[in-house]
């Protein structure tokens, strides 16, 4: 039987999210012409229909003081004619070894909602890391000062997005998107009908801002970075006066512990002596013994650790603390305010 080429492929795993997922063609259009390629799709095909499928996605992230690569599932779908057969399962864990091979240091997912949770954790061994609290970022200003010039620019200038990875990076366990993730976000923001505007102080890019009116007196603001407060505040008022509303919130990464903080996104670790290494390294006074368990797909993962003294070593003595892949991620990821901006999910 012949294969699929590229292009069937392509147009099959975008009928399957028109089927899982409904998503509008706009949207549709968007996705499939930007963000999709074939190295990033995982599919299985049976009587050369593509069945099951997802898009694994790598990442710049800021990590403990280093820029690490990092995966991210989008668009997980079975067919419902081909469900409950284990096919989801097949295409994750295809997921982390060809990510793993890559280079990815971890693996997020953000399941669609709450009852997905599960799901991910017993199909890929994540488990919750990443949470989000709102806070209220409204200014206090009458107009814009007078030394700021805030605009929606048009075109896709390189500016605009060394400006957006300049500052980005600054923020430890920061995922960062490169320049055509970064513009297909932009690009898909836009066609919703909501705010990306920038800011100028003296002519130089000082800032950017992505809002949306979320009801009649308040705006939520996705992502703001700025250089400096004043150039943030610029930006939120003319995105409040613009969308007309009174109050700006933005969902901001969360310790875990916070009230009101909410689960938002699972991990898990796809290279556990690199991940400690890594964590030994920002923390050189920490001390731990961990094994780690029940990877069957990178089974590389599985060892007693212990960390003293700037160094990880293998044990095969038992240690007080057995956990996942997905347990290591939330061990070291939960607490901490993780930065997943952008993710086109919402």
């Amino acid at each position: 039987m012949p294969y699929l080429n590229n292009e069937e492929v392509r147009s099959q795993t975008r009928e399957l999210w028109r089927t899982c997922f409904g998503d509008p063609e706009p949207f549709l259009d968007l996705y499939f012409t930007r963000k999709y390629t074939p190295a990033s799709n995982v599919c299985i095909i049976h009587e050369r229909q593509v069945v099951a499928a997802l898009q694994a996605f790598l990442y710049p992230m800021s990590f403990y003081g280093t820029v690490v690569r990092v995966g991210y599932l989008s668009g997980v779908a079975t067919h419902p004619d081909h469900r409950g057969k284990g096919l989801a399962s097949r295409i994750i864990d295809e997921a982390h070894r060809r990510l793993a091979k890559a280079g990815a240091l971890m693996s997020f997912v953000i399941p669609a909602g709450e009852d997905l949770f599960g799901f991910y954790e017993r199909h890929g061994g994540y488990q919750t890391a990443v949470y989000r609290a709102e806070v209220d970022v409204t200014d206090s200003l009458d107009d814009v000062p007078p030394q700021f010039e805030v605009e929606e620019p048009e075109e896709e200038a390189q500016e605009i997005y060394t400006c957006y990875r300049n500052i980005r990076r600054r923020t430890d366990l920061a995922l960062c998107h490169d320049r055509a993730s970064f513009f297909t976000a932009v690009a898909a923001w836009r066609q919703e009908g909501h705010v990306f505007c920038t800011v100028r102080r003296g002519g130089q890019l000082a800032g950017l801002c992505f809002a949306r009116r979320r009801d009649e007196g308040q705006c939520e603001v996705a992502e703001a970075l700025a250089r400096t407060d004043e150039a943030l505040d610029a930006m939120i008022h003319y995105a409040r006066r613009r969308l007309g509303t009174s109050r700006a919130t933005m969902r901001v990464g969360a310790s875990g512990n916070l009230p009101g903080a909410q689960p938002y996104a699972m991990a898990r670790v796809l290279d556990a002596p690199r991940f400690l290494r890594l964590v030994q390294q920002a923390q050189p006074g920490l001390t731990l013994d961990v094994g780690i368990g029940g990877d069957w797909v990178l089974p590389a993962n599985n060892a007693f650790y212990h960390l003293e003294g700037g160094r990880l070593s293998l044990t095969g003595q038992m240690p007080p603390t057995l956990t996942t892949p997905g347990g290591l991620a939330r061990m070291f990821l939960a607490g901490q305010p993780v930065q997943l901006k952008l993710m086109m999910d919402e």
